[in-house]
């Protein structure tokens, strides 16, 4: 039987007690009461929190997005899932009473670190759970070009401490390998392959790529772009779906979200307008929008709409909160200063205890002090050279528009960064009182005689190939030791525009409280970027 409704006021107002309880009592009753809330409190919040340990399925367990409260499991994926143990399908483990997001990484080594900062940051701004892949073999990665020999994924919580990472944010986040067996052979950094067969699975997701890439309006995993891409590269751009057998079937997100300039960043909360659950009233309406936009180019609609328990997209690396390049939102000095996925998740994003302190090891080594775990290790400034693919950009220059640079490929002279060195040794003395007389550098250049200009400045190079990196823990350990080892000094030095040095500056600069500074080049570097 329906009830009328009736406002507040009336039906308080209508209540007359039939009986009134005298003060004394009133007071005793009250104390007893007390009394024995305070007898249960201990044990209710040592259910409660067993609860939360134990991942449990009610509601109750579960982060509670936006509240002051924050999410206290113990491991990363706690409360997210409502079983464990991988299966032959990624389904399975997921509750169907939370949302989650996930994307593949296929950018090389830092871009994929930005990227899954990217994924975490839209699973806050959407109230999804982010699931995350492992991290593919890049270029950067000093392998034979064959992809006979590609080397293992990296697992994300063997570089990141995922525990630390979501106690910080407030919400879980899952692995895929605690959701689906991987195909045999595909392999990931320190484990075995699994015994279970995964089955092919189908899913409906989202492109960026489609409309904001000027050359290319396919997703970025598509069929066509893969015969685009040879060997490694190939290899490398379609690992982690093959890993899984998972098969993405992409809508396009509205052509308005493009940027008026190519190259430039989609916004996040456009992305978070359609990538909210359903019923979402934006992305339902536009989902009866998208036939035509096939229909007028002429291609087969995709066979399946995207999934919205298990949101999936294509690319993530070129979004942002500002206006132009991504990575002035990663500087943290754009038009709109300290904004993005930096800010959100990036900077909590800190490294896992055992690698870091491996390490701390390679520093003590190269700097000459006691080699113990808590040694302490002088005060230093890290350097980042970057060359390779820059030399890519100013190939075909002419040599009017090469005109200061030290060669055809456009590189800074090296005295560029002994001067921003000798610039941040003066600023940590006047500003913080600190002495640096150590100074350490990277880079991806090979070439004997460049590496003899740096080690001919007094400058540490870490030595790979004496520590035995690659043969004591794989391919993948003198790129991840040397991101680390950037990290870990008092000031920093960089290469302007490089990924690596953004991110090695901004940790530098929030987690020592360092000085950063990058050298600027003539093509190809961020011209703000100081």
């Amino acid at each position: 039987m329906a009830v009328a409704y009736q406002p507040l006021g009336s039906r308080v107002s209508s209540w007359v007690p039939k009986r009134f309880v005298p003060l004394n009592k009133l007071i005793i009753i009250c104390g007893i009461l007390f009394t024995f809330i305070l007898v249960l409190l201990p044990f209710v919040n040592e259910t409660a929190h067993d609860s939360v340990i134990d991942g449990a399925s009610s509601v109750s367990s579960l982060v509670q997005w936006g509240s002051a409260t924050p999410w206290t499991g113990k491991n990363a994926s706690d409360g997210a899932l409502r079983s464990y143990g991988k299966k032959d399908n990624f389904r399975e483990n997921l509750r169907p009473d939370m949302n989650y997001i996930m994307s593949g990484f296929h950018s090389g080594w830092t871009n994929d670190v930005m990227m899954g900062a990217n994924l975490i940051h839209l699973g806050l701004l959407t109230n999804r759970t982010p699931i995350l892949f492992p991290f593919p073999p890049a270029r950067h990665l000093r392998y034979i070009d064959d992809a006979a020999h590609i080397p293992p994924s990296l697992p994300f919580e063997t570089v990141f401490d995922l525990p630390r990472l979501s106690h910080t944010i407030g919400i879980p986040l899952v692995r895929i390998s605690e959701l689906k067996a991987r195909v045999p052979g595909k392999l990931l950094v320190g484990q075995e392959e699994d015994t279970i067969q995964p089955v092919e699975e189908e899913i409906g997701g989202w492109s960026i790529w489609m409309v904001t890439n000027p050359e290319w309006h396919k997703p970025k995993t598509s069929d066509q772009e893969e015969e685009q891409n040879k060997e490694i590269e190939d290899g490398r751009r379609c690992y982690q779906l093959d890993t899984y057998k998972i098969k993405p079937y992409f809508t396009p997100v509205p052509v308005t979200f493009r940027p008026v300039i190519d190259w430039t960043s989609v916004h996040f909360a456009a992305l978070a307008s359609l990538f909210k659950p359903l019923p979402n009233p934006f992305t339902q309406f536009y989902l009866t929008q998208v036939p035509s936009y096939f229909t007028e180019r002429h291609r087969e609609q995709p066979k399946l709409a995207p999934d919205d328990h298990v949101l999936y997209i294509d690319f993530l690396y070129n979004l942002g909160e500002a206006e132009g390049d991504s990575r002035y939102d990663w500087t943290g000095r754009g038009k709109l200063g300290k904004v993005g996925a930096w800010e959100t998740v990036g900077k909590y994003m800190r490294w896992e205890p055992e690698i870091e302190e491996m390490t701390k090891g390679y520093l003590r080594r190269a700097f000459g002090v006691k080699d113990k775990k808590g040694a302490r290790i002088p005060p230093f400034i890290s350097v980042h050279i970057r060359r390779s693919d820059i030399g890519d950009i100013c190939k075909d220059l002419s040599s009017e528009e090469l005109a200061g640079t030290t060669d055809k490929n456009c590189y800074a002279p090296i005295q560029k960064y002994a001067d921003r060195v000798a610039e941040v040794q003066k600023l940590l003395l006047e500003e913080k009182g600190i002495k640096t007389a150590h100074v350490l550098a990277t880079t991806d250049e090979h070439d004997e005689s460049f590496l003899k200009e740096v080690r001919d400045l007094g400058w540490i190079m870490l030595n790979h190939d004496k520590e035995l990196t690659i043969e004591k823990n794989g391919l993948w350990y003198p790129t991840l030791i040397d991101s680390i080892a950037l990290s870990l000094g008092t000031g920093f030095v960089g290469t302007s525009g490089s990924t690596m040095s953004i991110l090695a500056r901004r940790r530098v600069e929030e987690w020592n409280g360092g000085i950063g500074r990058q050298v600027l080049r003539k093509y190809g570097g961020l011209d703000d970027e100081n």
